[in-house]
């Protein structure tokens, strides 16, 4: 029996256009105007990571930045988001002391859409790779795809643990307040092990919306089934991806197609049989590593999650 004590993970998923890079951001000449433009952000993450005393802290792109094409198509007047990460974390990692250390998860669901290796499309970009075939991801303009994904990616990989997921965007109602209210609203999305933060950032300060506390299992096949969610929300991986701007979030609204999702999605970690013995030989088993109440969505709401 595992007795190990649960460890504490906080992710922070982080936004980049009109969020990092804000207007003062846009505005500063400094070489050094990502740090310096958001000094007071950075101090907040490293106080808070000392504060909660987390096991292990991981920065993950919350930008609709998904793409190497996406990434430099929006960086005509900032930077690459992928570097600009890593010195966030860097910085954060400087103030925070030894006692808590952030790292960078290089996922992307460019990786998903394109099945490649988690990470390999951040990689290839970091290193300028010019001979790498970057691969695209639907573009998800309400973000739901991208915090399904990381939520239930870092669930499970830690599926013992207790996980805190923040994410910063600058856009109220069509971002976050349209995601809370999902989420809020469907628990059952959210790994039982994740409590996700949401907070409003644009350069002036942080402020944050409720918590939610996920009570669904954790999807071990989240690759799949974001592209089911895209699917069911009306989208071709074929025809869309890399080529349309799609609000899944939305989409998913219409008819019935959240309830066909969540009828649809297989979360279950797979597990190999144990085989049948056979006699004179010995074997090592082999195994891979009361519902809540929805709240009514008032009329007023869901036409602020479908605008």
């Amino acid at each position: 029996m595992n007795t190990r004590a649960k460890r504490k993970i906080n992710v922070r998923s982080i936004d980049f256009d009109g969020s990092q890079f804000h207007p003062d951001y846009i505005k500063s000449k400094s070489k050094n105007r990502l740090i310096e433009t958001n000094d007071a952000f950075i101090t907040q993450l490293a106080k808070e990571a000392n504060q909660y005393d987390y096991d292990e802290s991981v920065f993950m792109v919350g930008s609709n930045r998904q793409s190497k094409r996406t990434d430099d198509y929006n960086s005509k007047d900032t930077e690459s988001c992928f570097p600009a990460l890593q010195s966030l974390c860097a910085e954060t990692n400087k103030r925070a002391g030894n006692r808590t250390q952030f790292r960078v998860d290089p996922y992307l669901l460019a990786d998903t859409y394109g099945n490649r290796p988690i990470g390999e499309n951040f990689t290839n970009a970091i290193n300028n790779s010019k001979d790498y075939p970057f691969s695209h991801w639907l573009f998800d303009e309400s973000k739901l795809t991208i915090l399904y994904a990381q939520m239930h990616k870092i669930a499970a990989e830690n599926p013992n643990d207790d996980i805190t997921f923040d994410f910063y965007d600058d856009r109220d109602f069509d971002i976050l307040m349209n995601l809370y209210l999902f989420f809020n609203n469907n628990r059952d999305l959210l790994p039982g092990n994740v409590k996700l933060r949401l907070h409003h950032y644009a350069g002036k300060g942080i402020r944050d919306f409720k918590e939610i506390k996920g009570e669904g299992s954790i999807d071990y096949h989240y690759e799949e089934n974001i592209k089911l969610m895209a699917k069911i929300a009306g989208y071709s991986l074929l025809r869309d991806v890399g080529k349309t701007q799609a609000n899944v979030l939305k989409s998913l609204y219409q008819g019935d197609r959240l309830n066909q999702f969540k009828a649809q999605r297989k979360t279950a970690k797979a597990v190999v049989p144990t085989p049948t013995p056979q006699p004179g030989f010995s074997f090592s088993s082999l195994f891979c590593c009361g519902p809540r109440k929805k709240e009514p969505v008032l009329e007023e709401q869901r036409r602020l999650i479908i605008r």
